[in-house]
């Protein structure tokens, strides 16, 4: 049986769309936890569940008894109902209770429609479609609720409703898991190169007598005991003070006349955000715009020179020969450091707060290749940089791993979801498949 023999009913005949609601006038969102969190549409992550996390806002326990009534309960589906329409999450058992902005409805009371696969089924190309047909406002869009209610649900029986989101949740939880575990990677490559080159721990700890913490006695051995000045401060003796350009090349690779391929993957500074790319697809380079120049090698560094502020940046890993990207990128390619030390010293905060100290425009603040080269960085032993790629290095392929393993398992659900909401293959097919890709 395919999805068009199953009965499609509206949505408001088996759940029900209600508002949230605005703050009391006057009333501010308080950055200190209170067990009430505040949900906006800002909140509303890539995830299928929504949970509490540092990025929430919470009201006081005076203005929760003022919008009691608007609160969700977990397992209720929420949908961005103003700005960014269609933003859809299921509310974990952490936000049970929570309040809910005027922004966004919650779908409650579900009836014969599973909350997973009414999330799966509203996120996919064909969900989106009839929530984009019911969209209204030509100046400030908006969705109205009785409009969702009127969405048209394809309803098969709820135990092929929950193999399909079963299935497809399966994919988001890897995808979910492999971001985690790409933090805390970060974290941890962070967290070593400011401890080394920064707060300078182990030649502290050798000072004082110590052994330093986590560290084993040949690699303690390449530290020195003693720190010496220099123009930027107290540094480890024997280390040295250097620009940026000293020991790294910017922009050095330029499409020529004998660039050898056709079709390219051109990668603009929009598809960049903070340590990640949503990669494009090839496109013939005659039809690229005249931005695309720059070249890339695997272990470069790219970082956008406008609005630096928003910290565009990413890792180069085995790049495709044909991916090209924007002049609006630096390029940092490692010439006399490793490209661990590199990228860990050119994403700290530090280094942005650089930038953006720097930048010249008011409605597009940019820097120049000038500012990336001139940068002031402390330099240690080649020995200690070793030491540290030996560590870091392989975190960073492994980072990269993950990051595109999510890209073919997003690529995957994306596939699978709109063929499995149509009823175009079922869960059996559908299993076949994963079997064979994963």
């Amino acid at each position: 049986m395919r999805c068009n023999q199953w009965p499609h009913l509206r949505l408001g005949a088996v759940a029900s769309v209600k508002g949230g609601k605005r703050l009391p006038k006057g009333e501010l969102l308080k950055t200190e936890a209170t067990p009430h969190p505040y949900i906006r549409v800002r909140d509303i992550g890539p995830n299928r569940r929504l949970s509490v996390n540092d990025g929430f806002e919470y009201v006081s326990r005076a203005v929760q008894q003022q919008i009691q009534r608007y609160t969700v309960r977990a397992g209720d589906v929420i949908i961005s109902i103003v700005g960014s329409i269609g933003l859809l999450a299921v509310i974990d058992l952490s936000l049970d209770g929570a309040n809910l902005t005027e922004n966004c409805a919650k779908i409650v009371d579900l009836d014969s429609v599973d909350g997973d696969f009414l999330y799966y089924y509203l996120s996919s190309d064909l969900g989106q479609d009839e929530i984009r047909k019911r969209t209204v406002g030509a100046v400030q869009a908006k969705l109205p609720l009785k409009n969702i209610a009127d969405i048209p649900i394809p309803c098969p029986p709820l135990p092929e409703q929950r193999a399909i989101a079963a299935m497809l949740s399966c994919l988001d939880d890897k995808i979910e898991l492999n971001n985690r575990m790409n933090k805390t990677l970060e974290e941890m490559a962070q967290a070593l190169f400011k401890s080394w080159f920064v707060d300078f721990d182990p030649v502290k700890a050798k000072m004082e007598g110590r052994e330093p913490t986590g560290m084993d006695a040949e690699t303690a051995a390449l530290f020195p005991d003693e720190f010496e000045d220099s123009e930027l401060g107290p540094i480890p003796k024997g280390w040295r003070v250097d620009t940026l350009g000293s020991v790294v090349s910017v922009n050095a690779q330029s499409l020529s006349k004998d660039f050898p391929h056709e079709m390219i993957y051109y990668v603009d500074i929009n598809s960049v955000s903070e340590g990640s790319c949503t990669w494009p697809e090839l496109a013939p380079l005659h039809t690229a715009p005249s931005r695309a120049r720059r070249l890339v090698r695997d272990g470069d560094t790219i970082w956008s020179m406008v609005r630096p502020n928003r910290r565009a940046f990413l890792y180069v890993c085995e790049p495709d020969e044909r991916v090209v990207v924007s002049t609006g990128f630096a390029v940092l390619s490692p010439e006399l450091v490793p490209s661990s030390f590199l990228h860990s010293h050119v994403t700290m905060s530090e280094f942005s707060d650089y930038l953006a100290s720097n930048a010249d425009g008011s409605a597009y603040p940019a820097v120049r290749p000038g500012h990336f080269e001139g940068a002031r960085l402390v330099l240690p032993t080649d020995s200690v940089l070793s030491s540290f790629d030996m560590l870091v290095g392989p975190i960073r392929r492994r980072i990269h791993r993950n990051q595109q393993e999510n890209a073919n398992l997003s690529s995957l659900r994306d596939t699978l979801l709109p063929k499995l909401m149509s009823g175009e293959i079922r869960v059996p097919e559908a299993e076949d498949i994963l079997e064979e890709v994963l």
